[in-house]
């Protein structure tokens, strides 16, 4: 189930970066440190406002809510973190135990 898991929050980061950031590239990279897996995911669009208040408000931030849930629901220690990427644009990690 993680794949699916895993499938279902890059298509959310993806359709968020074309659809709100305009990104016309998006990196993705994962390994494994330590028992904790990581799955990070990178744009080069417009970034978010407010990155660190990404609660639902009139409709807006519900992507990012999905994606913070379902991690942490769905997977053993999950978290995902939001950030501004460091040439601009959106990076969004996630991170659990590795089984």
């Amino acid at each position: 189930d993680e794949e699916n898991i895993l499938f279902r929050i890059t298509q959310e980061a993806l359709s968020n970066a074309a659809r709100h950031g305009h990104a016309t590239k998006f990196f993705m990279n994962a390994y494994r440190e330590n028992g904790i897996n990581h799955w990070i995911m990178v744009d080069n669009g417009s970034g978010i406002p407010n990155v660190r208040d990404t609660s639902p408000k009139d409709g807006t931030g519900l992507g990012l809510s999905f994606m913070r849930e379902r991690a942490s629901r769905e997977l053993s220690g999950g978290c995902v973190s939001i950030a501004g990427g460091e040439h601009g644009g959106v990076k969004v990690e996630i991170q659990w135990m590795a089984k």
